[in-house]
């Protein structure tokens, strides 16, 4: 087994090993994966931010060494900051996500292995908890992408999964797992900004997720990231006019 890091925008992770298998998640720039076996250029990967499996499709893997990875794990995440950034090495240009980790980071560049590239936008250490709303609506408008983590292409869990971590705050990946974790929010009326709502087509496993404002609407990755109204314990849809989902739990993390 070797560690390795995503050195494009992303690399979509999918359920088994070939290109018509359902994407199941993302890797973002800069971000360590341990590579688990090689099957005809398909490496089946454990994402190291929350243990996350499948398969991705590489030419190459680029591995990092132990002083890499001790520098990297010393060191307060540096992100994109809540705006695309464009990435440049020579004449390659990268356009990055929010959320991408640029290791070893100073005065707008970063290095990943041999290589320094050079940021232009804004990056920035974890952000503080109280803008975390502000992280939020600024996605709004992302395309929903079953999988996606990017502002590119985001599903329900992965959108809150991207906006907590750029604030220093780690989440699994699925809606369920995340619902696993934090302090249970017994009323909705006690809810803050920042709370995950957590909701439930069958009325049993938890399906989809969303980061309440705390003045009565949620943001959340549904078609695409959006804006609606809470009504009561439901989503209601201001687009379509109609109640969409059912609160089944509510959690803090902060």
């Amino acid at each position: 087994m070797s560690i390795a890091i995503c050195t494009l925008p992303f690399y979509p992770v999918r359920s088994e090993p070939r290109q018509g298998s359902e994407m199941v998640s993302m890797l973002l720039w800069g971000e360590l994966f341990e590579v688990h076996e090689n099957h005809k250029n398909w490496y089946k990967v454990e994402c190291l931010h929350d243990n996350y499996t499948g398969w991705v499709s590489l030419r190459k893997v680029y591995d990092v060494d132990d002083d890499f990875l001790t520098e990297y794990n010393s060191e307060k995440p540096v992100f994109v900051s809540a705006r695309p950034a464009n990435a440049y090495y020579d004449e390659e240009k990268y356009l990055l996500s929010p959320g991408s980790r640029l290791p070893m980071y100073k005065d707008n560049s970063f290095k990943i292995l041999a290589k320094t590239y050079n940021l232009r936008g804004m990056a920035e250490w974890a952000r503080p908890l109280s803008s975390i709303i502000e992280t939020a609506k600024n996605f709004l408008g992302a395309p929903y992408l079953w999988g996606g983590r990017s502002i590119f292409g985001i599903d329900c869990s992965g959108f809150t999964q991207v906006v907590f971590g750029m604030h220093g705050i780690p989440l699994m990946r699925d809606a369920w797992q995340q619902a696993e974790h934090g302090q249970t929010v017994e009323n909705i009326a006690d809810a803050k900004a920042g709370d995950l709502a957590f909701f439930s087509e069958s009325g049993h496993k938890i399906t989809h997720v969303g980061i309440l404002t705390g003045d009565g609407n949620i943001i959340h990755a549904s078609y695409s990231v959006r804006l609606d109204r809470m009504d009561g314990e439901e989503i209601f849809n201001l687009e379509i006019q109609e109640h969409t989902w059912a609160v089944k739990l509510i959690k803090r993390y902060f």
